[in-house]
């Protein structure tokens, strides 16, 4: 059918109004009940069915019919109806409507559809069944809205009849239409409700500017039964839901249903699907969904209350937001899409990547996201997930995982939980935070009671989060937040880090911050506490710096922060800073002001790039703008003042800058530096086109205070110049060698030095000058008499420009190696340049080299102009121009040939090349080279060592593997006292290993012949290890080569003779040797001048086995015998392990000016070469220490200086001195030498000097170790007999001991008793006691006597003059009776007593033990006192017998007729029981005997006798002596 059919012209709406009151309208309404328009509609079909036997047959039939259905249709709308066309066969069991239109009453469109599928039964009409069977629109497009809140749904509109005036009865049934089945294919459907809201997603403009919020069903494909419409006031629509597919529009991403079953309603509520069951791409959720208003008349809202079967992806419900993450979900949830979509979910499970995270509570997806108690579990949640969410990016990948919950939208969300962040990487050290309070954000930020606690923090994380403030380590802390920016915002916190290097920093955080009234401004006052702050955190804010240390103290911030002030004040150890400015902290560089002042602030402790011990003391104030130098203004007041710059002393410094228009202005610097007084000023150019010129002038008298800086020693260090004997021993006790302290040879740094420095132009391209001058400047073992040193440079820093030194220098002493005057000039532009080196050692020894050259980083050459060397009447000279050059690979010299002319000549050449490539082609040939004058040049003729050399080597191959082949002569070899005739031989090397061929010979017969082979690396590049672990094969044979050769090497013997003769072989590898062999020593003797001892005819042999053991079997019998036997392992060669015994018999062990002894017994000899030990027991069996030698080096105290007794005979013994045995034994043997050996004394061992003559007895312990100290004595010496002299007069020994506490050297304790007896004219003799005390070096002796009312004046008058002090006041009486004889008489005996005593030990001292020369006390003077002279001698015989003769040579009286005075015999039983016998005059026991004038009266009669002695004592003191 093609014509247009339409319905009545008439309105079908339903807003006319009537002028007959509500009666009318409603009798009007009545007429239209639901039970009319039922009755109508079945009218209206039985209608058409009786019309359809007529009509359906012809084209105008059909016309009709569908004209009367149509006005049958329409007058049961609200609306205009409109049918293009229909197409249909009879009309009697359906038709096709196309293009059908429904619009309602005010034109708004209700729906269209591109054709209309009706399928009926007329019969089923007729008999009351279901008249329709299906419907099925396509290409609908419907429209369900609501423009206003007032309005209903224009569907409830559309559907009642247009004359609505009268009341309806709501007691008439309601008419249902029963439809069938109906169906949509490629339909939309749009619902339209209004809304508040102004902007989001899906909102469309409506009439009259009404915003309207949308749904869209687009692709609608549904298919339904059992539809039923029933028509009433309230139009109501049910069907079975069997399928459903479409692409949901709720946002903007479409929700996409694949399937849908259920229960489809439609009335007042709106559209609802109830036992729902929704098949999404990925999953299948089921519930109930409603689409309508929540109460009549509100806006239409989209529910629903689902639930997922089983597990569903993410993806289904990404259309909700972007943001939700791949994944899959299940559990159940109520969804409301209004004006947004609000979730209310329950037991959501996730699952994400590696982790899963639970969620219950509410959330609304709208133009923010809003929370409501939502609780979320992680377990773990990946931390990239979070990015989309907190829109920027997180720099570190990790997890998160705990329970937290959360309300209200983002800009103002309460939020508390407990959640763990374990990172990956950065440690992997968890942080675990618990939190809870309110943020808000938006125009009036802050926080309300929020505080987070972190009981372990990995600031690693904060590090990855804000890299420009760097943070590692962990630590732990705690933050509390409260306030709005407008009211202020209040922080507490309190933090703890520790970083990876265990640096903690404590900092406490405590103010507030607000923002200001003007726009964009913001104010703060907030003070920081550290304590402390580990500065080395900081470390990556300026890695150049190597931060490090600790600083404690505050920082306050206050006020706004564009120009906020900043206070500082923090101590770092013993020092202090404080600081104050001001700076605007969002642009830090627009202007700031910092004053700093500081005190003794360690700079060292905070930069591991200052040296250390550095400290400042002083004061910095800085004002400025602008960072970069072109653009910056800035003035710098700088000082100074008791500060360090490492060792090097800062005196004071004072200095004032500026920079303008990028130049640095320096308006003033002084400083005192190291001692070096420094002024100067001047510009520098910054940066392009701006230029300038400084100069700084400086001057020192002496360069003390630079030792620290040249030197690398501070100013305070201690050399052994400067320690005491006291020091030392006190270094010892704490384990510390004195020796290891440096000598001040090695750390001198001293002289005077002036000079000028300049620069100009700018950074980038300075010009630079210095001039300086030295005088009398010492460095090390260096020294300079004078000097001057002048250098200019250009275009610094780079090396391309023009440089020009020029040096001088006059009394040069390098090394000890002295010179009168060197000079050296050198000039170079472009790296490439020329150079002139003049040295005069001495007037006729000159040395001269002139030449150029070109270098760069990592190639250069040398052309040797000249070079000569004149050394009075013979000159050295280069005998061609030489050329050098290197590169990388490759070195290489052209022609280098130096020959000595006249009649001794010399040549040395060297020429070719060496590659690390290969290629190498080098040789060097050397002919009549004297070795004595080569050490002459080199000034090293303390060497000793002469001979002629003649020498060929050749280098092939590459200087990782070389090929060395040479052949050599020596004629006249001489080291010291060893000589050959001639040595000569070969090496060649291959492949790491060095072949060899050496013969010595001794007249014309060989003395030494050397053969093998040695693996080593001789790479000619830098080789990490050089031995080589090879088999090596080494022979040596010796036919009776001089011991001197052979015993070279120990640099301790002289006057080594003797021959060595055997064969030695040694295999293994160099790590672990096989030597095999035996050596002889024949007739061997060397001295050692350190002991003072010759050893002579020492014969034996050494026996050398694979296993590396040397079997010792050596003699020596010269000066008594001594042997050693026993093994020493070389393993490791180089330190071998020593077993030995040591046997002597009367063997002289020491024998030097201040001590010799002869010892038998032995000890053991144990442990490595570098660290021996030496255990045994041994006897003296003679020894003899020589006081006087002891004290040469002392302040010696003069016993018999009669002025000592001045003060009391107080002696001043503060210098302690140390005499060390061992002192000139220098190798790593005696360097290390430990010694504990048990020695004994039993008899003839003396203490001799002018004054005293004792013997000793005991035991001692003998410790020593070279690392820790010296010899060390420990025990006690009994005095047995002797005497002592003081001022002349000799006192006979009456007991004491000597006594050795351990201290270094020979230097024991003395506490020796003697007495004398001095006889007096007309008084009894006087008894003066002599108690000596003190140490042997420095003793102390006090006089005594039993007397009462004798001064010690008077004691030491009687001891001088024989008479007491007050004597001398009457002279003329006193020389009447004599007395000037007598002081005449005493000064004789004082004279006399020292003068024989001298001459006894000169010349009886080799054979005598003992002797003894002494007056023996008459007053007389003349050949009387002479006549009374006594002499007495000793001498053992055996070790136990001691024999004295008494003697008086000179006393020709008649009643000595026989001038042997005495004899005494004493015979040591054992250690405890002594017998003495003793023949001599009766007087003569009790003291020195000479009767004078009486001599002639009494007879002198001889008396004999025995004395048993029995010694005993407690602990380490004789307590008592028993005489029987």
């Amino acid at each position: 059918m093609s014509d247009d059919l339409k319905g009545p012209d008439e309105s079908l709406g339903t807003n006319s109004s009537d002028e007959g009151g509500a009666v009318r309208r409603a009798e009007r309404l009545a007429r239209f009940s639901p039970s009319r328009i039922k009755r109508g509609l079945i009218a209206g079909a039985l209608f058409l069915v009786l019309a359809a036997v007529v009509t359906t047959q012809t084209k105008q039939g059909q016309h009709l019919a569908l004209r009367a259905a149509l006005n049958q249709v329409q007058s049961s709308l609200s609306g205009e109806l409109t049918i293009q066309g229909v197409r249909s066969g009879t009309l009697l069991t359906g038709a096709t409507m196309t293009e059908v239109r429904l619009d309602a009453e005010d034109g708004r469109p209700i729906f269209s559809a591109d054709s209309i599928v009706v399928r009926y039964s007329i019969l089923a009409a007729l008999s009351g069944g279901q008249s329709i069977r299906s419907t099925m629109f396509w290409g609908l497009d419907l429209e369900v809205s609501r423009y206003t809140s007032e309005e209903s749904v224009n569907l409830s509109r559309v559907l009642a009849h247009r004359d609505s005036e009268a009341e309806l009865d709501i007691s008439e049934s309601v008419a249902e239409l029963r439809l069938g089945q109906v169906g949509f294919r490629e339909s939309r459907v749009r619902i339209l409700t209004p809304t508040m809201k102004r902007s989001g997603q899906r909102l469309v403009q409506g009439p009259e500017g009404v915003v309207l919020r949308e749904l869209t069903f687009d692709s609608l494909d549904i298919d339904i039964e059992e539809a039923i419409l029933s028509v009433s006031s309230e139009p109501q629509f049910t069907a079975r839901l069997n399928s459903l597919s479409s692409s949901v529009g709720v946002l903007e991403e479409p929700l996409v249903i694949e399937e849908a079953l259920g229960f489809v309603s439609y009335g007042q509520q709106g559209i609802t699907i109830s036992e729902g069951r929704y098949t999404l791409p990925g999953g299948v959720i089921q519930g109930d969904l409603t689409l309508g208003p929540r109460t009549e008349g509100q806006p239409w809202v989209l529910t629903a209350d689902i639930q997922s079967e089983g597990w569903m992806p993410l993806s289904d419900i990404g259309w909700i937001d972007a943001r939700i993450p791949e994944g899959r979900f299940r559990g159940a949830a109520e969804l409301r899409i209004e004006d947004g979509v609000h979730l209310a979910v329950q037991d959501i499970e996730t699952e994400l990547e590696a982790g899963n995270v639970l969620f219950n509570g509410g959330v609304t997806f709208d133009e923010g996201l809003t929370l409501s108690g939502m609780q979320v579990t992680a377990n773990p949640l990946p931390l990239d997930l979070l990015e989309p969410w907190i829109e920027r990016d997180i720099p570190i990948d990790g997890w998160l995982s705990g329970e937290a919950s959360f309300n209200g939208a983002l800009a103002d969300l309460s939020l508390q939980g407990r959640v763990t962040l374990v990172p990956t990487g950065l440690g992997g050290t968890p942080t675990t935070a618990e939190f809870q309070g309110a943020i808000h954000m938006g125009n009036n930020p802050g926080a309300t009671g929020f505080s987070v606690s972190m009981g372990s923090m990995n600031y690693d994380v904060l590090s990855a989060l804000w890299p420009e403030f760097p943070w590692a380590g962990s630590g732990n802390g705690r933050v509390q937040i409260d306030g709005r920016v407008e009211g202020g915002v209040m922080v507490v916190a309190d933090m703890e880090h520790l970083s990876a290097a265990s640096l903690q920093t404590v900092t406490q955080v405590n103010g507030m911050f607000w923002r200001g009234v003007e726009a964009g401004s913001w104010i703060t006052d907030m003070s920081v506490d550290f304590q402390p702050l580990a500065v080395g955190v900081l470390g990556g804010i300026a890695p150049d710096l190597q931060l490090r240390g600790d600083a404690r103290g505050s920082v306050v911030l206050s006020g706004a922060l564009d120009d906020v002030a900043i206070e500082a004040d923090l101590t770092v150890n013993d020092g202090h800073v404080r600081g104050r400015g001001n700076m605007d902290l969002g642009s830090p560089t627009d202007r700031y002001t910092i004053e700093i002042e500081a005190y003794e602030l360690p700079l060292f402790a905070l930069s591991g790039r200052v040296p250390e011990e550095t400290s400042w003391s002083g004061s910095l104030d800085i004002e400025g703008f602008g960072a970069s130098p072109d653009a910056m203004s800035l003035d710098l007041y700088g000082s100074a003042y008791e500060s360090r710059l490492g060792s090097l002393g800062v005196d004071t410094l004072s200095t004032v800058m500026r920079v303008r228009s990028g130049v640095l202005i320096a308006d003033s610097l002084k400083a005192n530096v190291g001692g070096v007084e420094l002024v100067g000023s001047g510009r520098l150019g910054l940066v392009e086109n701006r230029f300038g010129s400084a100069s700084v002038d400086f001057s020192a008298d002496r360069l003390i205070g630079l030792r620290a800086a040249l030197i690398g020693v501070a100013d305070s260090i201690v050399v052994q110049e400067d320690l005491t004997s006291l020091d030392r021993e006190f270094l010892r006790l704490q384990g510390i060698e004195p020796d290891t302290f440096p000598r001040l040879a090695d750390v001198r740094l001293d002289g005077a030095v002036r000079g000028a420095a300049n620069v100009s132009g700018r950074l980038g391209d300075i010009d630079a000058g210095l001039v300086m001058e030295l005088e009398d400047a010492f460095w090390k073992r260096n020294h300079i008499d004078s000097a001057r040193i002048a250098v200019t440079a250009t275009g610094l820093p780079s090396a391309e420009g023009v440089w020009e030194v020029a040096a001088t220098a006059h009394g040069l002493e390098v090394r000890g190696r002295q010179f009168q005057k060197t000079g050296l000039e050198v000039n170079m532009f472009e790296r490439d340049g020329d150079a002139r080196l003049e040295i005069m050692r001495r007037p006729g020894e000159e040395y001269h080299a002139a030449g150029a050259f070109v270098v760069d980083s990592l190639s250069g050459s040398i052309d040797l102009d000249a070079f000569n060397i004149q050394v009075d009447e013979e000159e050295w000279i280069l005998v061609r121009p030489a050329h050098v050059e290197w590169d990388r690979s490759t070195l290489s010299a052209e022609s280098i040939e130096v020959a000595r002319l006249g009649g001794d000549p010399m040549s040395l050449l060297a020429e070719g090349k060496v590659s690390r490539e290969g290629g190498s082609d080098f040789r060097l040939g050397v002919s009549g080279l004297r070795i004595e004058k080569m050490l002459h040049l080199a000034q090293l003729e303390e060497l000793d060592a002469a001979g002629q050399v003649d020498l060929d080597l050749s280098v092939r191959g590459s200087m990782e593997s070389p090929r060395i082949d040479g052949v050599f002569r020596v004629d006249r070899p001489q080291f010291g006292s060893m000589e050959l005739t001639r040595a000569d031989g070969d090496v060649t090397y291959r492949a790491r290993e060095l072949r060899f061929d050496l013969d010595g010979l001794a007249g014309e017969r060989e003395a030494l012949r050397a053969t093998g082979t040695f693996p080593v690396d001789l790479a000619l590049v830098k080789s990490d290890e050089r031995m080589v672990d090879s088999p090596m094969r080494i022979e040596v044979v010796a036919d009776s080569l001089d011991a001197a050769i052979a015993l070279s090497y120990l640099g301790t013997l002289e006057g080594v003779v003797g021959t060595v003769s055997g064969g030695v072989s040694i295999g293994g590898v160099p790590s672990a040797p096989a030597p095999e062999g035996r050596v002889t020593l024949s007739d061997g003797g060397w001295s050692i001048e350190a002991i003072g001892v010759r050893h002579s005819e020492v014969n034996g042999t050494i026996t050398l086995q694979e296993d590396r053991t040397a079997n010792i079997a050596l003699s020596a019998e010269g000066n008594g015998r001594s042997d050693v036997t026993g093994t020493i392992l070389l393993e490791p060669f180089s330190d071998p392990d020593l077993n030995l015994q040591f046997d002597f018999d009367r063997f002289l062990a020491v024998s030097r000016a201040d001590v010799e002894g002869l010892v038998s017994g032995g000890f053991n000899l144990t442990g490595k070469y570098s660290r021996p030990l030496a255990e045994g027991e041994l006897t003296v069996d003679e020894g003899t220490i020589f006081v006087d030698e002891l004290q040469r080096a002392a302040d010696i105290v003069d016993l018999s200086d009669p002025f000592l007794f001045e003060t009391g005979l107080a002696v001043d013994t503060t210098t302690l001195i140390s005499q060390p045995l061992f002192a000139g034994l220098r190798n790593p043997f005696f360097d290390n030498l430990r010694v504990d050996v048990d020695l004994s004394v039993p008899r003839n061992s003396w203490l001799r000097s002018i004054d005293s003559d004792v013997e000793m007895s005991g035991d001692l312990l003998v410790r020593y170790d070279r690392r820790a100290g010296d010899f060390v004595l420990i025990g006690e010496l009994e005095a047995v007999r002797g005497s002592h002299r003081v001022l002349g007069r000799t006192f006979e020994l009456d007991g004491g001991s000597v006594l050795f506490l351990g201290r270094p050297g020979l230097n024991p304790d003395l506490n020796i008793e003697a007495s004398s007896r001095i006889r007096r004219q007309n008084e009894p003799p006087l008894n003066v006691n002599a108690l000596v005390e003190g140490t042997l070096v420095q003793p102390a002796v006090t006089l005594s006597t039993g007397e009462m009312g004798i001064a010690e004046e008077d004691l030491v008058s009687y001891l001088v003059f024989g008479q007491p002090s007050g004597a001398n006041s009457q002279v003329g009486e006193l020389g009447r009776r004599g007395v000037v004889s007598s002081a005449v008489q005493g000064t004789v005996t004082f004279v006399g007593g020292v003068l024989t005593n001298q001459f006894g030990s000169a010349v009886f001292g080799d054979f005598l033990d003992y002797f003894s020369v002494q007056q023996s006390g008459g007053q007389s003077f003349g050949r009387e006192y002479f006549a009374q002279t006594q002499v007495e001698v000793g001498k053992y015989v055996g070790d136990d017998l001691f024999t004295v003769v008494v003697l008086r040579p000179t006393d020709n009286s008649a009643q000595n007729q026989n001038a042997v005075a005495g004899v005494r015999v004493e015979w040591a039983l054992t250690d405890d029981y002594n017998v003495e016998g003793f023949l001599e005059d009766r007087f003569l026991r009790s003291g020195s005997l000479s009767l004078g004038s009486t001599a002639g009266l009494i007879e002198n009669d001889r008396i004999w006798g025995v004395i048993f002695f029995r010694e005993w004592g407690y602990g380490q003191k004789r307590n008592s002596t028993e005489q029987n």
